[in-house]
């Protein structure tokens, strides 16, 4: 069985594999997404003949006709942030393939998911959509797994208050000019937390050190098949013995350590006992984040030392009596919110568009192109040529405009504030010849009117702050 998952039905990757898979005689195909095959990516991909849309309407024909082809698409709506499908599609694929994979090991098992399948009776929110737990054996187990995902996700946002404070407190650092957000942890939530942090690159343009996480065992601890990776950099050491020795030292007041615990790791791995210890005792501001069992407590855990703590009680917490896996999807849910909100207060995002994001594939290469045209009123081969000058740092990029979008990737793909830069150079606001690598002057004007042109309402009613780093030897000439 092959799954391939793309939230908006875009990926080339996941259209060549699942070309591949529907097309052999033993193998079945699952495609994931939350949009519909209709509306799939229908651009050219380099160096094949087929394009995703095409992909994958082949596969929802067969789909009707043969039980080797599935397509699980529910619309799910956008996401508050314009393609950061990590957030709303990320938690719902982790709700889908949750449910069909523990449902299937029940099966293998013998063992129910949890002690026991029945829900307790409760008092339906207005706007809650209820069960109904009639339905025929095989499926009970299903909707009550998803019922129990909807109790988990309510719980989580009746502690928003918790959340905000948590996200106040890593935003004050990210906000700063060294500033750093750091999560440890141990298990499956220390190795949430190393996902979150490794997802802030593509996603926002970030510094490799910007955002990192830490977990008990390194790569041993996340289950990692290929081993330690840890000789790869220093941004893949990932052990907390890693942290002790790269980052402890260097601990500011503009760093963020945001500690993750489950209730039922009791106090965690020894050594994470103590490296909290010593974080507490650093200038960094620390925060504590508990995924809490009911019934548990969790004094053993809370600490004055700590700037802000919140603990969040979960109506359920383990499936089969050891993973945590209804902790994991609320703990998600917390550092996505968290992660985000500092960088949108950070000032990466405009309106509800990720404008510092990394031009790594030509999927997100096109988005930029779409960036640009709404944000600069240029035309598609305006916002196009000023997206080569800012990735080749060349007034004149005439050269380089008929080069395949694959070279422009691997120009591109190391490099940060590239959409922001072709933004003011699609507006007419710089010129790329006042470039050097010598001196970086931060620029930060407050946006007043909208389009980069002057012409367009703004969106935000206050104005919104975009801080742009350019390399430039004229030091805060460029304004927005």
């Amino acid at each position: 069985m092959f799954v391939g998952i793309t939230c908006g039905l875009s990926a080339p990757y996941v259209a060549g594999q699942i070309d591949h898979s529907m097309h052999q005689p033993n193998m079945t195909s699952v495609l994931m997404g939350f949009n519909p095959v209709s509306l799939s990516r229908n651009a050219p991909i380099e160096k094949w003949d087929k394009t995703c849309r095409q992909v994958f309407l082949e596969l929802e024909t067969l789909s009707c006709t043969s039980d080797s082809a599935f397509i699980i698409n529910p619309i799910v709506g956008p996401e508050p942030i314009t393609g950061s499908s990590r957030m709303k599609g990320g938690s719902t694929t982790a709700v889908l393939l949750g449910t069909v994979f523990l449902t299937s090991l029940q099966t293998l098992l013998g063992q129910p998911i949890l002690p026991s399948m029945t829900l307790p009776a409760r008092e339906p929110e207005e706007t809650e959509v209820v069960f109904d737990h009639s339905l025929s054996p095989s499926l009970s187990p299903m909707v009550s797994l998803l019922d129990c995902y909807s109790q988990t996700y309510q719980t989580v946002y009746r502690h928003s208050g918790g959340v905000a404070s948590l996200l106040k407190l890593a935003a004050s650092c990210i906000c700063q000019p060294s500033g750093r957000l750091i999560y440890l942890g141990a298990d499956t939530l220390g190795a949430l937390g190393l996902v979150d942090a490794s997802e802030m690159v593509p996603t926002y343009g970030v510094g490799l050190e910007e955002f990192r996480g830490f977990v008990a065992g390194g790569w041993e601890g996340c289950g990692n098949t290929e081993g330690d990776l840890s000789g790869y950099g220093k941004t893949f050491r990932v052990s907390l013995s890693q942290f002790e020795s790269d980052v402890l030292p260097s601990l500011t007041d503009q760093d963020c350590v945001l500690c993750l615990h489950g209730s039922s790791q009791r106090t965690g791995p020894p050594h994470l006992h103590t490296i909290v210890n010593k974080v507490l005792a650093s200038p960094a501001k620390c925060g504590l984040l508990v995924m809490a069992e009911n019934g548990m407590s969790c004094n053993h855990l809370l600490d004055k030392r700590y700037e802000t703590a919140v603990l969040i009680r979960l109506p359920y917490y383990h499936a089969f009596g050891k993973e945590c896996v209804f902790a994991g999807f609320a703990l998600k849910l917390v550092l996505n919110a968290i992660s985000t909100g500092a960088n949108i207060l950070k000032g990466r995002v405009y309106g509800n568009e990720m404008i510092n994001l990394r031009l790594s594939n030509d999927k997100l290469f096109e988005r930029a192109i779409a960036i640009i045209e709404k944000w600069s009123g240029a035309n598609e081969e305006d916002a196009k040529f000023a997206l080569l000058r800012a990735i080749y740092k060349q007034d004149d990029a005439a050269n380089f405009q008929y080069r395949p979008i694959s070279s422009h990737i691997t120009e591109a793909s190391s490099q940060n504030m590239v959409v922001p830069l072709a933004l003011l150079l699609a507006g007419g606001r710089s010129s790329v010849s006042y470039s050097s690598r010598e001196k970086a002057a931060p620029v930060c004007q407050r946006s007043q009117g909208c389009h980069i042109n002057g012409d367009r309402p703004n969106p935000w009613p206050l104005g919104h702050y975009i801080p742009i780093y350019l390399t430039t030897t004229r030091p805060n000439t460029l304004s927005l």
